[in-house]
């Protein structure tokens, strides 16, 4: 039987140590004292297993000593953790400390007294209980050190009492250590009054402390009470002041919204920063003064989902949109809207504020980079999309399109004999008649080279086209003047119209391409319709 009670306590010790171990990766007080906790109980449960596995006196007694490491310190760590975990300042000094570790101290020092141990037990012998029991009888410091224990037990229940009565209509993570640490010193307790009572001649002390750790262990997991940043949420959460002060020191502006109450519930000190003004606290004149800031362009959106935050349903979004600064200037902000669930069960909404007028300027370079060619036009690939989009959005329009190509005569025979910066100049040129002459809601770019592309929507004639091109052909002929070169400066252009938005882009640039070449290899300087190559 001793080889079955000791087997069982160390394998309890051993998956213990290692769920220990495997939970123990956060560093706070709370988890330090954990950790002082669990190993007094494992000092413990390792002397016990190691005496019952004694075949002499003399073994058994050194394994009952080597108990007494963690054995007198056991309840009053509970007892200081707990008042930890309950905010109990008062009782947290270093005075109070000192005293609630005062017995415990005393006792195991007497224990390893010679002059005093037998205070500690009177007496000792081997008892036969189906297996060889160490029995001790119990002396005044030990009968201290066990009504000591039981007064730390009561205190411990009697703190978890108090914050389970606290928080007994809170659902939250709080509630669930206050109420799982209260169960969890059942199990001594209850140990500890048979031990005292000699009930039974084996001790279930340790095996209680283990069962209560192996509770605590797997709560920790699967609450993530190790986790520093729940831990850190948990001890904030008594700590008003010290939260305010970290949401006033973040850079994004916070808003707490009550739906219940029409309130605003929370603002922090950086919208007053940022916009310069108090917000008001009734949440209509609230929202009101917030969409006044908004661009008169971005008002018409932000309003539809400012909307949605006193619906009961309310999405979580991110809106960006322009935002009218202190200064009275507008600068790009993300708002984000996050329905969340407090500790009574409403359901506020919460909306963050974040400057990314910078980030903003620095994505709309890039993306001007992406797009557009040196020449200051949409590249070949951004073209095509922007046609492709235009097609998509349209498909049911019966309307007529053209698409246009150009191409620079000559520019090969203007780069050998003047040399490519002359060439580039030639395209720049082109560059700023196309954009001086094509205008409205047409779509330019180079495809590359001495090409380029233009689409025009909703032509109202063909005459309208050909003026168009007229004057671009005109205009390129006077780029040979204004940059003092001997070679002619020509452009020939390919046309295709589309007669609704279903056709396909491929077709049209392959037309388009056809009627380009026509004119490149008769005349050059001019333009041409790819009806025409048909004929």
């Amino acid at each position: 039987m001793n080889y079955v009670l000791s087997s069982l306590l160390m394998l309890f010790v051993i998956i213990t140590i290692c769920i220990e171990i495997y939970s123990m990766k956060a560093k706070s007080i709370q988890l330090i004292l954990m950790i002082l906790f669990f190993s007094c109980i494992l000092f413990y449960c390792i002397g016990y297993a190691m005496e019952l596995l004694s075949a002499t006196l003399a073994d058994m007694l050194f394994w009952n000593k080597f108990q007494y490491i963690g054995i007198p310190f056991i309840p009053a760590l509970i007892l200081i953790y707990f008042l930890y975990s309950n905010n109990q300042k008062k009782y947290l000094s270093p005075a109070h400390i000192s005293l609630i570790l005062a017995i415990p101290f005393a006792c195991m020092v007497a224990r390893y007294t010679n002059s005093l141990h037998h205070l500690f037990y009177t007496t000792y012998y081997v008892e036969d209980a189906g297996f060889p029991v160490l029995r001790l009888v119990r002396g005044p410091i030990a009968i201290l050190l066990y009504g000591y224990n039981l007064f730390c037990c009561v205190c411990c229940a009697r703190v978890m009492l108090r914050d389970v009565k606290l928080r007994r209509e809170n659902k939250t993570m709080t509630n669930k250590i206050a109420m799982t640490m209260f169960h969890m010193t059942l199990l001594p307790f209850v140990a500890l009054l048979v031990n005292i009572l000699n009930v039974t001649p084996i001790d279930w002390v340790p095996f209680s402390f283990l069962l209560s750790m192996l509770l605590i262990l797997w709560f920790f997991r699967k609450y993530r009470i190790a986790n520093t940043g729940s831990l850190l949420l948990y001890e904030l959460q008594s700590n008003e002041k010290i939260l305010r002060m970290i949401l006033d020191s973040i850079d994004n502006v916070i808003l707490l919204f009550d739906r219940e109450n029409e309130k605003v519930r929370f603002v922090n000190d950086r919208y007053l920063q940022m916009f310069g003004q108090v917000l008001a606290p009734q949440m209509e004149p609230a929202m009101a003064q917030l969409l006044d800031r908004v661009h008169p362009q971005d008002r018409e959106m932000v309003t539809g989902k400012f909307a949605l935050i006193q619906s009961e349903n309310c999405p979580s979004q991110n809106i960006v949109y322009r935002f009218k600064s202190r200064d009275g200037a507008y600068i790009w902000v993300r708002t984000g809207i996050r329905k969340i669930e407090d500790d009574q069960g409403k359901k506020p909404v919460i909306v963050t504020i974040t400057n990314i007028n910078e980030e903003h300027k620095v994505f709309e370079a890039l993306t001007r980079k992406a797009e557009f060619d040196t020449t200051g036009v949409y590249n070949r690939a951004t073209i095509f999309e922007k046609i492709q989009d235009f097609f998509e959005t349209h498909a049911q329009e019966n309307r007529t399109h053209a698409l246009v190509l150009f191409d620079i005569d000559n520019l090969k025979h203007i780069n050998d004999t003047y040399g490519h910066s002359m060439g580039d100049r030639i395209i720049e040129g082109l560059t700023k008649i196309l954009q001086s002459e094509i205008r409205g809601n047409v779509i330019l770019g180079r495809l590359g080279g001495d090409e380029f592309v233009a689409f025009l929507p909703d032509i109202p004639s063909r005459e309208y086209v050909e003026q168009i091109l007229e004057r671009v052909i005109k205009k390129c002929a006077g780029l040979q003047y204004e940059n003092s070169i001997d070679i002619p400066v020509s452009v020939s252009i390919g046309i295709v119209e589309a007669k609704d938005a279903t056709a396909s882009l491929q077709e049209l640039y392959e037309k388009a391409d056809i009627a380009l070449y026509r004119i490149k290899n008769h005349n050059k300087n001019g333009y041409c319709f790819y009806e025409e190559t048909e004929n």
